[in-house]
């Protein structure tokens, strides 16, 4: 377990040296993917985040304050033009996976940043019906290095937003 969290910790060149059990697990989306999301539909909620919330939603629930996973995501708590944005703690993918499938089973319209995950049965069987845009390397706010997994977004109800160089392609889950 060390090995892996040196590893890690090299990857992202964090200076921090707590153990990997008490180390803040928080990765901030950056600026561009963002924007690329805001330029389709206005983020209304964000059930997944941190008071740095970076993305401007109208509605939030703070982790571990609230847990989004058992938190309405529907158009009671956001407004009917927006979105729910996810980017959730990587640990529990299945989980988020799985709300997200749910939630759009009822016409939520959901945009989740995951590590791209297709050879799991889970990560195929959560995103039956969506468009999963795989991603270029990418650093979150405030990491020097890439993320070391491959990323995707995947899009429960909505497009594939203007991705630009990231984009790396496109695939209609079935």
């Amino acid at each position: 377990m060390t090995k892996k969290f040196n590893a890690a910790k090299s990857l992202f060149n964090s200076t921090d040296n707590a153990p990997v059990e008490s180390r803040e697990q928080t990765v901030l989306t950056p600026e561009w993917l963002l924007d690329a999301i805001r330029a389709v539909a206005p983020i209304g909620l964000d059930p997944c985040t941190t008071p740095e919330n970076p993305t401007g939603a109208g509605a939030y629930y703070f982790l571990p304050r609230w847990n989004g996973l058992e938190e309405r995501w529907d158009y009671g708590v956001i407004e009917q033009d927006s979105i729910v944005y996810v980017n959730p703690p990587y640990d529990s993918l299945k989980l988020w996976l799985k709300k997200c499938e749910g939630e759009a089973f009822h016409g939520t319209k959901i945009y989740l940043l995951a590590p791209f995950r297709p050879q799991r049965k889970w990560f195929v069987d959560y995103t039956k019906g969506c468009t999963v845009a795989s991603l270029a390397p990418f650093p979150f706010v405030g990491h020097k290095s890439a993320f070391p997994a491959p990323l995707c977004l995947v899009c429960y109800n909505l497009p594939v937003p203007n991705l630009g160089k990231y984009l790396t392609g496109v695939w209609n889950v079935h």
